[in-house]
């Protein structure tokens, strides 16, 4: 479900962060926003 979250374009600041502070791979796509 925490992965679901990196989708999420209304949190997309937050959530990259948290992402990449958790070592989730961020899909290529959300990485170049």
């Amino acid at each position: 479900m925490m992965i679901s979250l990196c989708y999420n374009q209304n949190l997309e600041r937050l959530i990259v962060t948290v992402c990449e502070a958790r070592g989730l791979r961020i899909p290529e796509g959300f990485k170049t926003l």
